[in-house]
């Protein structure tokens, strides 16, 4: 399947994947025995939030995109 994603900063691109799976990370986790943070900020907004796993270790940031298209199956 190719698939055309827009995103949020005006660009886009064109992929072609066999699956599509979605995972979270949150880089912050467990960094204090109680599983809060230290507020340290030692990672940037772009290392955390969920993502599109479209194969060929391709990830794009959910929170990043504006829409996304099914140009062909």
């Amino acid at each position: 399947m190719r698939i055309l994603v827009k995103f949020k900063d005006g660009t886009s691109d064109t992929y072609t994947v066999q699956n599509i799976e979605k995972f979270s990370k949150n880089p912050c986790q467990n960094c204090r025995s109680d599983g809060g943070c230290y507020e340290h900020g030692c990672f940037t907004s772009e290392d955390w939030g969920d993502f599109l796993d479209i194969g060929n270790d391709t990830h794009i940031r959910i929170q990043d995109i504006a829409h996304i298209t099914v140009v062909s199956l």
